[in-house]
């Protein structure tokens, strides 16, 4: 699909490289994990992108920067357990240097549109009590906040969208 400024599409195997280059970047992944992934994880977590995009019209998908072609992140839904029960959690992350432009709202609110037309129930949103950028973008689309948390060892904020 296009947005004004982007293009927001299943990720493709051509993706491939990209993405296990981002995940292998500190700077990619600094909320939501200790540390880059390794090259093993890196792998595993691509191909689960790909086999879960076959199955759900708005998972985690690539953002591509229109004016430069640029793979910029991904946007989109993962399913995972929380509390014993098989969920879907809504998230985004971009490369640094495209933060703060609006970038993750804009893809986001386009696969909500999908998500809207062809599924119902909850979506779930974690995020790191540090990171209040992703913090605006969830109240810019939507969600709403729950309840701090423990995840992982860690301290979360959970939010929350009825569609």
């Amino acid at each position: 699909m296009m947005t004004a400024r982007l293009e927001v599409r299943p990720v493709v195997e051509a993706d491939r490289g990209r993405f296990v280059e981002l995940f292998l970047e500190s700077d990619f992944m600094v909320y939501g994990a200790k540390e880059p992934l390794t090259q093993a994880e890196a792998l595993a977590r691509f191909d689960h992108m790909l086999a879960f995009s076959d199955e759900l019209p708005f998972a985690k998908q690539v953002i591509i920067e229109r004016s430069t072609g640029c793979k910029l992140g991904y946007a989109g839904a993962d399913e995972f357990m929380f509390r014993d029960e098989k969920r879907l959690e809504f998230g985004y992350r971009l490369v640094g240097e495209s933060r703060g432009l609006g970038y993750a709202t804009e893809a986001s609110l386009a696969l909500l549109d999908v998500a809207r037309s062809v599924w119902h129930g909850e979506l779930l949103a974690f995020i790191d009590p540090e990171n209040g950028s992703s913090r605006k973008v969830l109240d810019k689309i939507g969600f709403e906040f729950m309840e701090n948390i423990n995840m992982d060892g860690g301290n979360a904020e959970l939010y929350g969208l009825f569609i």
